[in-house]
């Protein structure tokens, strides 16, 4: 059995994780995220793609089970290994089934992204004869009032953790990822405690995209937390899921930092996205990640290893701003080219929230590192 590491999410074993960094230098395809639909049975607010469960037209818009099979064995041929099947709510797929015993018979290392509220004892069974490697779920709160609040679904707390832990007692690998927004501050901490008591690996993404793939626009909402508030978040998150020594490691890194450097890093981001992944969205259509879809092309009419080659071509236009390749920060930052298009609409021009997130954050860790 391969060895696997905690790595807050993360489902790649280790060896294909060093795979992949090799593979973004030189421009090697191995991992693809299929996006097998854009409906959710959540109505979360700052999703960024999602449709409704029950829309009809857009269900039967979707790719098939043929055609994502054949997209799959495009893609095998062009050198993936590592397929991450995601959403929306990737169990709303008619063809889920197909899909994923296809793939899984293909010989790909095969995860799932999905909020579980779907997972009942037919899932299990399914999920024993095909074992995913890791199933990531997004849980959203830590009581059914969050997620009346924030998803419209107050019994979907309930469900997601009765689906967590029949996942657990099937022997199926599973993560928890989060996001922090201004409805569920308060639940973070719970939902860290949550996941230890389970055993599990857990990641919070302090930082949630605008929804810009979703047809009710793509505006910052208005009351997202302050940075200070998500500042000192990432790193409570830090201290209670990463090891002493990887928080030794982290804090030492952030103490060699000299703000007043001179500094000129690279404009082009060190992200696998255009390097070495890619995401196929639920109509057809390849992007570097699925935060991009200004750089696609047409997997349809294209086929994989052309599209895969017209990615490489736009991805110059996913640079860094001016402002941040002189930052002495920019390489411990968690700003993204893909972040700063889609906060002001330029690749161009830094997102000021996510500047003062990084520099708040940065203070804070300096502050701990005085106590060691």
């Amino acid at each position: 059995m391969m060895e696997t590491k905690n790595t807050g999410g993360k489902f790649l074993p280790l060896p294909l994780q060093a795979l992949t960094a090799v593979a973004a230098k030189q421009d090697r395809l191995t991992f693809a995220s299929f996006e097998l639909t854009s409906r959710c049975n959540l109505k979360c607010g700052m999703c960024y793609v999602r449709a409704e469960a029950g829309d009809r037209t857009r269900a039967d818009a979707e790719l098939s089970g043929e055609v994502w099979l054949d997209i799959a064995r495009q893609a095998l041929d062009a050198g993936v290994v590592t397929l991450l099947i995601t959403g929306g709510e990737p169990l709303l797929h008619r063809d889920f089934q197909q899909i994923f015993s296809g793939v899984s018979r293909m010989g790909f290392v095969v995860g799932i992204n999905t909020n579980a509220v779907l997972i009942n004892a037919g899932w299990i069974d399914f999920f024993r004869e095909y074992t995913p490697h890791r199933v990531n779920v997004s849980l959203y709160g830590a009581s059914q009032a969050t997620y009346e609040r924030m998803c419209g679904v107050p019994e979907g707390y309930r469900l997601a953790v009765d689906g967590i832990d029949r996942l657990l007692n099937a022997g199926i690998g599973v993560s928890i990822r989060t996001t922090a927004t201004a409805e569920n501050m308060e639940d973070i901490p719970e939902i860290l405690a949550f996941a230890k008591s389970r055993g599990i690996p857990v990641q919070c993404n302090p930082y949630a995209f605008p929804p810009m793939r979703r047809e009710t626009g793509g505006d910052v909402p208005a009351d997202r937390p302050d940075a200070q508030r998500v500042a000192e978040l990432m790193v409570t998150t830090a201290e209670r899921t990463k090891a002493p020594e990887v928080l030794k490691k982290m804090y030492e890194r952030v103490r060699r930092i000299d703000p007043a450097a001179e500094v000129r890093f690279d404009k082009q981001s060190a992200c696998s996205a255009g390097r070495s992944s890619m995401w196929i969205t639920w109509d057809g259509r390849m992007l570097p990640c699925g935060l991009l879809e200004e750089l696609s092309a047409d997997v349809l009419n294209l086929g994989v290893t052309q599209s895969w080659k017209e990615i490489l071509m736009c991805r110059d236009k996913m640079q860094f701003p001016d402002e941040c390749c002189v930052c002495a920060y920019k390489n411990a930052c968690f700003g993204c080219p893909a972040l700063h298009r889609h906060e002001t609409g330029s690749f161009q021009i830094k997102s000021s929230y996510v500047c003062n997130i990084n520099k708040i954050y940065f203070k804070l860790l300096n502050s701990i590192n005085s106590l060691y």
